[in-house]
């Protein structure tokens, strides 16, 4: 008899931890080019501390609560499962990690969104500004715990018209891009090193359509870029953004965490 209620107990123990494979790594979808009028946010989740957190059932309270925290612990470090969903004005896109953690959301609203990771109970939330249309994120090595999450590092790669360029490179050249159904200036900052590409930084033209790549000095409503490579791809109309304010972001040695 006891053998029997033993074989019983570990049948009813793999049935949960299947359940629970089920609920950690079900739904979403992503991935993709880059629809118009929309983005692609992807990166990695190095760590998570959302733990899968189930419906209480009345059939289960019998289990002790050794049990229990066998599923619990099995995925309080689990990277893979996690849905990632961006939220922006009028939109929503989302994703699946995979079993290393890595996500990429098609299709992504663009202007000010929140990059949304979640699993049952847990919600945590990454805000990002100025997200432009046509444009490639990538939020690496994110720390995720069940309420809030923790960004590296924001690497991103956009289109926008030159506005004006400074003096020297120690300046921000400021871009014109669109999103959120809207335009925006953003700051680039080329002082690091930058690489031009078809051209050189003495030969900008105010309305030179740029490709720039590089990584943003911040998380959250900080969004100037240093940049790392500026390419022209061809040349754009200034007149949407010349009545907009010019960006003068300080220097930012870290991302913001954000809780």
């Amino acid at each position: 008899m006891n053998g029997q209620r033993l074989g019983l107990r570990h049948f009813l123990v793999a049935g949960i931890l299947a359940a629970a494979v089920t609920v950690g790594c079900g739904g979403g979808g992503g991935g993709g080019g880059v629809e118009s009028g929309t983005a692609v946010i992807g990166g990695n989740v190095s760590s998570s501390s959302a733990a899968v957190q189930g419906e209480k059932r009345t059939w289960l309270a019998w289990l002790a609560d050794e049990v229990l925290g066998v599923v619990k612990q099995a995925y309080a470090a689990a990277v893979g499962g996690l849905d990632v969903s961006v939220e922006g004005p009028g939109r929503r896109a989302s994703a699946v990690t995979d079993d290393g953690g890595n996500f990429s959301v098609g299709g992504a609203p663009t202007g000010d969104v929140s990059v949304v990771f979640s699993r049952g109970n847990c919600r945590a939330s990454v805000p990002v500004s100025d997200v432009s249309n046509g444009s490639t994120l990538d939020l690496r090595d994110v720390t995720v715990s069940c309420n809030s999450a923790r960004v590296r590092q924001l690497a991103e790669t956009f289109q926008g018209v030159l506005l004006n360029k400074p003096a020297s490179p120690n300046g921000n050249l400021n871009v014109c891009a669109s999103g959120g159904g809207g335009n925006h200036v953003r700051a680039v900052k080329t002082r690091s090193g930058a690489t031009f590409e078809n051209t050189s930084f003495e030969d900008l033209q105010e309305g030179d359509l740029l490709e720039v790549s590089g990584e943003r000095e911040g998380i959250g409503a900080f969004s100037a870029l240093e940049a790392s490579l500026v390419r022209v791809i061809g040349s754009g109309d200034t007149g949407n953004c010349q009545s907009l304010p010019t960006p003068t972001p300080e220097p930012t040695a870290t991302p913001t965490p954000v809780e």
